[in-house]
């Protein structure tokens, strides 16, 4: 090895040390957390494993097209005009205060969000009190920030919205069924399947492209349930995986969610933060979703490492870049 390679090793070395010390000490809760939930403690600084880089992103990868994902309603417009082939479930109306609500149409055949989170969902029972209890919730969505307790940076900002969205057609012949596609700068990785989503009987299950099962977690007793060994992939996964290959051009590693039945498929949300990062690790004998996404997750397709830097983070993003492409040609 030339001496400036040894030079980039050691001084990308002492920055870890003090990126890390300083993060830790900055953020200590949360990395209390994070060794709690996952079981390890990360290395932020030079990123190896899966949940790290997912923390690596939520302290410096500022992609602004992660605000656009974490918006829903500006989601489905980025979707449109990379895939205008693509269904996208309809918007019926759309306001940011709950004022308005009093004055918007609610029926069984919608399900309101908010557009700035994880999590906010009411689904209208038709039944007179319904105004009134959204009311409630939307008072409490909107007045929260949501992704500050995880660090989801991409969630700061969105400007918050209540929106109505047109239910998707279920029938007996032709069930719809959530897709998420992960996939790294438009190669697919993975497949995960959850029926009756949010529901008691949820049911999730790991695939890959081909439609064999690679994953059944070790669940907890109360968890959610792995699906049936006999579950096959609806006929449209194909054309779900295509549409997914498009949309994640130029997105080093993010979800890409569909609601897809034996004959339609529906655009879902963009997730850069599966699970805020926060899964358990895979365990010595089992490989789970983290290791195998792990794999095709290159830091140097991110905008932290594609962008210009200024400052300590320049050298630190050019000793990081250094460091990554010496490791893949090792490794090819």
């Amino acid at each position: 090895m030339s001496k400036s390679k040894e030079m980039d090793i050691l001084a990308l070395k002492l920055f870890s040390l003090v990126i890390n010390t300083y993060l830790r000490i900055r953020y200590s809760r949360y990395y209390r957390r994070f060794r709690r939930v996952v079981g390890y403690h990360p290395n932020v600084a030079i990123p190896e494993r899966y949940h790290e880089k997912m923390l690596w992103r939520k302290m410096f990868d500022k992609n602004p097209e992660f605000r656009v994902f974490c918006d829903k309603l500006a989601s489905k417009a980025y979707t449109e005009s990379k895939c205008p082939s693509l269904k996208i479930p309809l918007t019926l109306w759309q306001t940011g205060s709950v004022d308005d609500i009093e004055k918007m149409p609610l029926s069984e055949n919608m399900v309101i969000k908010a557009n700035h989170g994880s999590g906010y969902n009411y689904f209208p029972s038709g039944a007179q009190g319904d105004q009134e209890e959204l009311k409630g919730m939307a008072s409490q969505w909107l007045g929260k920030e949501y992704g500050r307790r995880e660090h989801e940076w991409g969630y700061y900002g969105v400007e918050r919205k209540i929106f109505a969205e047109k239910l998707l057609p279920n029938s007996p012949d032709d069930h719809f069924v959530d897709m998420g596609i992960r996939c790294a700068n438009g190669k697919p990785i993975l497949l995960s399947v959850t029926t009756n989503t949010k529901r008691p009987d949820q049911r999730i299950g790991y695939f890959d492209l081909d439609g064999n099962r690679v994953y059944t977690p070790e669940l907890p007793r109360g968890a959610i349930k792995g699906l049936d060994h006999n579950f096959e992939l609806p006929l449209t996964s194909r054309e779900a995986i295509r549409f997914a290959e498009i949309l994640s051009v130029g997105v080093d590693y993010a979800r890409f969610d569909f609601m897809i039945s034996q004959s339609q498929v529906y655009a879902g949300e963009i997730t850069v933060y599966p699970a805020a990062g926060m899964s358990r690790a895979s365990i010595e004998n089992q490989i789970g979703p983290d290791t195998i996404c792990n794999e095709h997750w290159d830091l140097r397709d991110s905008w932290f490492l594609r962008s210009r830097q200024s400052g300590w983070k320049a050298l630190y993003a050019k000793l990081l870049r250094n460091y990554l492409n010496r490791k893949a040609m090792l490794a090819a």
